[in-house]
């Protein structure tokens, strides 16, 4: 059965004398639906038929008794009214921003004048094209030209500098500048001395490809304020006087012994704006010949606690996989003391204070005695099915069984009850 919600009705009564705010009626006497509004009965719904609209019948939507907007459909037209007629033959409609208007569409085509330097056919289009020269070129009425400059000369067999620069030719420059390839020697025996200073970069055109000397010629010392490379290889001992700051994600030391001279080892040092990183120390093991395993101890950042672990196959990278395969929370043997919890070899004494709560946290929890209300229980040991607890004077709760199919949960005033929603009559 479905839930009955009936609001105020009638049968033969024309309409409801008075509504409050919101308070819906029906009636039978026409079909109609009304809901009170301010102290009045307003019709909202129900029979409403205005019928077709006849000769010299108009649509009013606003002061000027006009229809701001009218959307249909599908729309039949026998014409189109505007400005006063419905145009001619092969008129459009215009807008001047004032008003819609018919008129004609003439494009229109002029000639345009022949261009600066331009020799040719008509130009049949509305514009003038010109050419305009910028820097280096001439243009007038017989043609493009090179503009010369300083040592450099322009005749009918092309444009000269002022001295041979064939491939066989010495050639003599105060300055050169090449933006193009340039290739100096082509043989290891040819020398190239630089007297100079370089005050440019000098990068490869290909990004590790190319080398500053080899194995067999060796450049003999490099001096650089700052030296950056992909990777290293030394064949001898490093000595470095200043701080050593790895900025790379990994650092393996294949050594015996290791020896730190300081007391105390400082781990995440630069995760001082966030907590997203793990903190701690792990190692590897492998108990059973097969796939090898981690076990540490770190704190994780998603809930601030210290946590001992064991048995994880990944390999922990800024952060430890507590849902990862093989994670199991590992064994600290030691006694604790710790506020409120103490624990040696003889016994565990859980204590509560002022400034210490006592908290449990089972898997199950089993009481010999019902808590009652006033200690966050029920004061019921059983339940009834399907059946709700509802507050009591006696610090507890009275149990409210289920109702009849349909039936809502309402307030009759003293208690909670079951029962249909019925607005009245009039």
């Amino acid at each position: 059965m479905p839930n009955l919600i009936q609001i105020k009705r009638s049968l033969t009564g024309a309409s409801p004398v008075s509504l409050a705010n919101g308070e819906f009626a029906y009636t039978a006497n026409g079909d109609v639906l009304y809901i009170g509004s301010n102290g009045a009965v307003v019709p909202i719904s129900g029979k409403r038929n205005p019928g077709v609209l006849t000769a010299n019948q108009a649509l009013v939507a606003n002061s000027t008794s006009g229809i701001d907007k009218v959307i249909v459909a599908n729309l039949v037209s026998t014409g189109v009214y505007a400005n006063g007629s419905f145009g001619s033959a092969g008129q459009v409609l215009h807008s001047n921003g004032t008003t819609v208007y018919w008129d004609t569409d003439d494009g229109g085509v002029t000639a345009v004048s022949t261009g600066v330097g331009l020799t040719g056919g008509t130009i049949t289009t509305s514009g003038t094209i010109a050419v305009v020269a910028n820097n280096g070129i001439i243009a007038n009425t017989t043609g493009l030209f090179v503009k010369p400059g300083t040592g450099v000369t322009v005749n009918a067999t092309g444009v000269h500098i002022g001295q041979a620069v064939e491939t066989t030719s010495d050639v003599t420059f105060r300055s050169v500048t090449a933006t193009g390839n340039v290739a100096l020697g082509d043989a290891y025996a040819d020398i190239i001395s630089i007297k100079g200073g370089v005050n440019t970069s000098i990068i490869p055109t290909a990004n590790i490809t190319y080398n500053l000397g080899n194995n067999t010629v060796r450049w003999n010392e490099i001096h650089a304020q700052n030296v950056h490379s992909v990777s290293g290889y030394f064949d001898g001992d490093i000595q470095i006087s200043g701080n050593l700051t790895v900025l790379g994600t990994s650092v393996t030391i294949n050594t015996a012994t290791l020896a730190v001279t300081d007391s105390l080892i400082q781990l995440a040092s630069n995760n001082t704006t966030s907590d997203l990183l793990d903190i701690g120390f792990f190692g590897s093991y492998n108990p059973d010949a097969g796939a090898h395993e981690h076990t540490g101890l770190f704190r994780d950042a998603t809930d601030d606690i210290y946590k001992l672990f064991e048995g994880l196959q990944e390999s922990p990278n800024n952060t430890v996989n507590t849902t990862g395969v093989g994670y199991t929370q590992s064994t600290l043997q030691a006694y604790l003391l710790a506020g409120g919890f103490t624990s040696n070899a003889t016994h565990v004494r859980i204590a509560a204070n002022s400034t210490i709560n006592v908290a449990i946290v089972a898997n199950t929890l089993t009481l010999s005695t019902a808590l009652a209300g006033t200690s966050g229980g029920t004061g019921k040991a059983t339940m009834t099915n399907n059946a709700i607890l509802v507050g009591n004077t006696t610090n507890g709760y009275n149990e409210l069984a289920l109702g009849t199919s349909g039936y809502v949960l309402q307030s009759n005033g003293t208690a909670l009850v079951y029962d249909v929603l019925d607005g009245g009559t009039f």
